[in-house]
Order: C-alpha cells, then sequence, then structure tokens
C-alpha cells in the first residue's frame, strides 16, 4: 500500500494528537501500523514517544519525500532484550508506540504478527523458554546460566511470498544486561528509500548508540548462494554498505551481526529482504496494477499505466475535456476526470464521496448506496429492509421471526441472541442440548422416567410409584429403600443393614445393631504358631490364634469356625475348644478362660460354638485361640 502525505507544519502539535495508520493486505495475512506521525508539506517526521505518555517526543526519522509505504519493503528485528533482575523483557522498540511491534520497516511501520521465540542457555545447550510473542515479559531465568541465548522467528514477505526471518540474540545471564538494538534499516536506490534495488544502491544500517559496539558486519547471500561480506563505512550516525552492481534480478538475503564492548550480540538474517539487479523493475509491480514499474508511466497509482498522450493524464480517463470519457455535457464534474456523477448533490462526485446517497451510511457499508431511504438488503432481494417485510427471506414473516436478520434462525427460545439452530442451549439453562432431556425448558434438563415432567416438578422422578418424599433412591426405578444408606437400594444390596454380614447370613438383615461383622472385625493374631508334631490323643492343641477387634461394646454369643485341610475333621478331632487368650502370647495357659467346646460332624464341616454365659466385648480388641483334642 502506498500513502502520500501532505500537511502543514507551521504549527507543530504534540502527543497525543498525532495520526496512525494501519493497513491490511485484503484477502492476506499481514498487517501494518505507522503510528504518531507529524506531516508536513514537504514530508513527513515519525516520532518517538519517551517512555511515559506524557514525554514530549522526539524525531526518529524524516523523510524529504510525500510518499510512504506500508506492507511492503524490508523488514528487519528493531526491539531489544533487556534482563530485569532474571525477568527477560522486551523493550519498546521505539518506532512506535507498542512494545510488541518488534519487527519493524524502512519507513519506520510496525508489524506484530506470527512473532515466536526460543531460549535456551549457550552453557549448556538446554532450554529455557520458548512460545509466541505476547506480552513484552516473556521468560525468567534464576539458573545459573552464564550466557542466554535467544532466537526470535518472524514472517516477512517478498511480493506475495512469505518467508520466515530470525534474529538471535545472545546476552550475559545478569542484572541489567541488554542486547544491541538495531534502529533502521534502510534500502537505498538511486538516493530514495525503496522496496527494490537496481544500481547505485547501498544499504545504510542505523544501530542504538547507548552502547559501544565492538563489532559490526553485513552480509548478503544471491538466491541462495554463498554469503559474502558486504564494506561498510561509518558516516553520521549510520553504517553504509554499498551493494554490488548486478545484471538481471536476484533474491537478497541479509544478515546484520552486531556485538558491543561486553560480549552481547545480535545476529538478524533477513530471508527475502528485496530483490536487486538492473532488470529488477521489470519483475515489480509496486502499485500491483497487473503492470510491471519498468513498463508502468504511473507506478504509484494502480488505477493507471500508460498515457499516449504524454499529458500527464492516464488512458483509463483521457477521453474528453477532464479525458474521464464522460461528455461534458452531462459531465456534473466536467474538470475532474475523476468524478462526474454526484448522486446526492452535495457537490462531492461519487468516485470520492463515502455516502453517495447522502443517507450517513458510508457506501462501503451502503448495501443500497444510491437509494437515501435504504442502508440494509439482508437477503439480498433488492428491497431493502425498510421496506421489505421478511428481511432476511427465510420465509417467516418479521413480525414473527425472533431473529429477523438471520435467514437460517427464526426461533431463540432463551433469547441470548443465538438461534435455536445453531445454539448449543437452547433454554440457557447451562445444560448443553445434547445433554438437557428437555432442551427447551429453561427450569428443567432431567426427566428420569422420561414422563415429560422434569424432575424439578415432578413429584416421583423414577417413576416406581413412590413418591420422592418418602424415596431413598428417587432417581432408580428399582429401588425406593436404602436401609444402611449406601447408595445401593435394598433389591440390589446384598447387606441390606450394611453390617458386614451378608444378608443370607445375618439373622437380623435390617438391624445394623445386631453383633456381627459391621461392628467387630476378625484379625490374625501376631503371634506365631510353631510347627508342633501331633500323635493320636494329644490335647489342647492350639491350632488358631485371632482377636475380635470392635468399635462398639458388644456382647459375644457364638462363633462359627469352618474346618479345612487334608485330613478328615469329622473323625481326627475329638474335640474343639475356644479360650480368650488372657496374656495374648497365643499360648494355652491356666488363666485362659474356656468359652465353649464342642467337635465336628462332617470334614470340612463348620461349627458353631455357642457360649454358656455370653461375654461383653469392650470397644477395643480381644484375643482368643482355638485348641483341637486329637482322637486315638
Amino acid at each position: 500500500m502506498l500513502l502520500t502525505l501532505h500537511g502543514d507544519e507551521s504549527m507543530p502539535i504534540g502527543w497525543p494528537t498525532f495520526p496512525t495508520f494501519s493497513t491490511w493486505i485484503v484477502g492476506g495475512d499481514t498487517g501494518s501500523d505507522s503510528a504518531e506521525l507529524s506531516i508536513g508539506e514537504d514530508g513527513y517526521k515519525k516520532l518517538n514517544r519517551g517512555d511515559s505518555d506524557v514525554d514530549r517526543v522526539s524525531i526518529f526519522l524524516a523523510r524529504e519525500n510525500g510518499d510512504m509505504v506500508m506492507g511492503q519493503g524490508l523488514r528487519f528485528w528493531s526491539a531489544q532484550l533487556e534482563n530485569e533482575g532474571g525477568q527477560y523483557r522486551l523493550q519498546p522498540d521505539r518506532n512506535g508506540y507498542v512494545a510488541l511491534k518488534s519487527v519493524s520497516d524502512s519507513w519506520g511501520n510496525g508489524y506484530s504478527e506470527e512473532v515466536t521465540y526460543s531460549a535456551s542457555c549457550a552453557d549448556t545447550g538446554h532450554s529455557l523458554s520458548s512460545g509466541s510473542v505476547i506480552h513484552a515479559s516473556l521468560f525468567s531465568d534464576y539458573s545459573g546460566c552464564n550466557l542466554v541465548e535467544v532466537e526470535f522467528r518472524y514472517p516477512v514477505f517478498l511480493g506475495d511470498t512469505k518467508l520466515e526471518s530470525t534474529s538471535t540474540v545472545r546476552m550475559a545471564n545478569m542484572d541489567q544486561s541488554v542486547s544491541p538494538r538495531i534502529k533502521m534499516v534502510e534500502l537505498i536506490s538511486d538516493g530514495n528509500v525503496s522496496v527494490y534495488a537496481e544500481s547505485n544502491a547501498a544499504i545504510n544500517v542505523y544501530l542504538d548508540e547507548a552502547q559501544a559496539i565492538s563489532e559490526f558486519m553485513v552480509e548478503i547471500t544471491l538466491d541462495g548462494g554463498a554469503w559474502e561480506v558486504l564494506n561498510s563505512e561509518y558516516l553520521d550516525g549510520k553504517y553504509v554498505m554499498p551493494l554490488p552492481v548486478i545484471d538481471g534480478v536476484s533474491e537478497v538475503a541479509l544478515k546484520i551481526s552486531a556485538e558491543t564492548a561486553d560480549g552481547n550480540s545480535i545476529v538478524n538474517v533477513i530471508n527475502g529482504a528485496f530483490l536487486l539487479g538492473s532488470d529488477v523493475a521489470q519483475h515489480v509491480d509496486l502499485d500491483d496494477d497487473g503492470v510491471v514499474d519498468d513498463l508502468d508511466h504511473f507506478p504509484f497509482d494502480p488505477t493507471e499505466s500508460g498515457d499516449a498522450d504524454g499529458d500527464g493524464i492516464g488512458d483509463n480517463s483521457d477521453t474528453d475535456r477532464d479525458n474521464d470519457g464522460v461528455e461534458d455535457s452531462v459531465d456534473a464534474f466536467p474538470d475532474d476526470p475523476a468524478e462526474w456523477l454526484d448522486s446526492d448533490g452535495d457537490g462531492i462526485g461519487n468516485n470520492e464521496d463515502t455516502d453517495d446517497d447522502g443517507d450517513g451510511v458510508p457506501d462501503a457499508v451502503d448495501q443500497l448506496p444510491l437509494n437515501p431511504g435504504e442502508s440494509v438488503d439482508t437477503d439480498g432481494d433488492g428491497i431493502g429492509n425498510n421496506e421489505d417485510t421478511d428481511d432476511d427471506g427465510d420465509g417467516v414473516p418479521d413480525v414473527e421471526d425472533q431473529l429477523p436478520l438471520n435467514p437460517d434462525e427464526s426461533i431463540d427460545t432463551d433469547g441470548d441472541g443465538i438461534g435455536n439452530n445453531e445454539d448449543t442451549d437452547d433454554d440457557g439453562d447451562g445444560v448443553p442440548d445434547v445433554e438437557d432431556q428437555l432442551p427447551l425448558n429453561p427450569d428443567e434438563s432431567i426427566d428420569t422416567d422420561g414422563d415429560g415432567i422434569g424432575n424439578n416438578e415432578d413429584a416421583d422422578d423414577d417413576g416406581d410409584g413412590v413418591p420422592d418424599s418418602e424415596d431413598q433412591l428417587p432417581l432408580n426405578s428399582n429401588e425406593s429403600i436404602d436401609t444402611d444408606g449406601d447408595g445401593i437400594g435394598n433389591n440390589q444390596d446384598t447387606d441390606d443393614d450394611g453390617d458386614g454380614v451378608e444378608d443370607s447370613e445375618d439373622v437380623q438383615p435390617l438391624n445394623p445393631t445386631y453383633w456381627d461383622v459391621a461392628n467387630a472385625a476378625v484379625q490374625g493374631s501376631g503371634v506365631s504358631l510353631q510347627n508342633l508334631e501331633v500323635g493320636r490323643g494329644d490335647q489342647n492343641i492350639v491350632v488358631n490364634v485371632f482377636k475380635l477387634n470392635t468399635n462398639a461394646t458388644l456382647k459375644l454369643r457364638s462363633i462359627t469356625l469352618q474346618a479345612r485341610g487334608s485330613g478328615n475333621d469329622g473323625v481326627g478331632i475329638d474335640r474343639v475348644a475356644l479360650h480368650i487368650d488372657a496374656n495374648e502370647n497365643g499360648m494355652l495357659d491356666a488363666q485362659d478362660q474356656l468359652l465353649a467346646e464342642g467337635d465336628y460332624l462332617v470334614n470340612n464341616g463348620s461349627l458353631v460354638l455357642e457360649l454358656d454365659e455370653p461375654i461383653s466385648l469392650p470397644i477395643g480388641h480381644q484375643q482368643f485361640i482355638v485348641t483341637y483334642d486329637v482322637a486315638l
């Protein structure tokens, strides 16, 4: 995009009234911003704002000509990296007021899209941080790394070709350490700042002079060949590098390297920086009008390229007195080659007028720009919305259409401005329609029994005939009672009272206070049982030691033992006895009380030992011993 800027600097103005221009290439993905311009009759000045918004500005660059290129031309990395107490930050590039516009061009415009970085420790090679440059603060490092390397990647454009360029910064990992900064890079062709170079061309590089530069070098490569070092000379605050004269045209990549006296450095590699060569004008169409600059009589005017009569008026308009192709008798502007119509009679021709019909709506957004009574035609039927009774043409009259400007929608149940066809939550109750069983009822989202009445209103959510107020499992149609409150209904629960005893074995399956394993847990004793040789007729052989752990004061009335083993318990065991192990030593002593005795009736059978007198078990544990008398 080309801008020709003119103004009056006889009365200079100060911040914050400077204009800002932003451009975007239609259909493309690159834009540019030019901020803080002071426009004069003989050119323009780029102003550098101070660290504070209220600071007076200073002149950053001044150009004598009035042409300013935006969105084209050589781009370079212009920001500075600084370590502030371990926090690595990008300092403002001083080419504009936005700190993150770290990519600039030769006209001082800033570019911020698609900038990424990766930081590593140059000593060890390990990664420190990476990502997109979204904020000025990038990362913190307190790792003890001596030298940090950060590579920034940003897009550049050569014509319609998008390329990636890099800027690699190496700096000491210490507080207040700063990288060198490239303030401006200019491509000069025949004495003017340009986007390409034919002959008599040079590169000008301006560095931030706040730091002492110990080494500086500029290299170029032509069409991907070997890097060549350019001769440089420091003149009037800038480094000047003459470019070689070559035939034809070549794509130039540019490498700018600078190092400060304290060893901090920057290497900016700009791929596709510009085109160079004697024939370059035969390959460039700066105004994008389809005619290369070498053949274009108006290289900065996309509406003109030829001037057959040489009168300075392009052939496209030079057909009558103003060469606009319209006879003066019907030309509202007979002396203006760019105008001939003035629909609203305001003295501004339609080509220049941004509101041809004078209805207050700019032509750029006016769908009926020559009809002062209309500006919007949503359905494109040629009838403006003011007159049209169905603005979006969806067949639903506007008076009945909740979204009259959306042809894909006519109903908006929750009134959120998103029609039900697109809305993922039609009733706006926070439950997505795909999960909402009543998607058009904002007060309901669940209908457990599928009766069309949501659970909030339904008195029997699961439809099992038991009112929710009496149903302990109101969302389970197969259950309504849950004695132990474990979330499993009694129909499915195998231990209804939750006392740890299966209902099939529980004398009182709905009474959790009846003594069973709900309040007493059997634990194997830590006492070691010795392997003994047992002979026929031996008595009081200790075969099991166990504890009962209780969480309530209970009565012990009986113990059930289950026999297992290779022998025949019904024949080989004469007597089974249960004792309290008073001293918990795992051996049968005189003080150990006999509680109950009996014998197995069948092999591998079970034996219920009923206590003559139930004993009380206190909260805690009690250790027991089981002994056998071996038959003769």
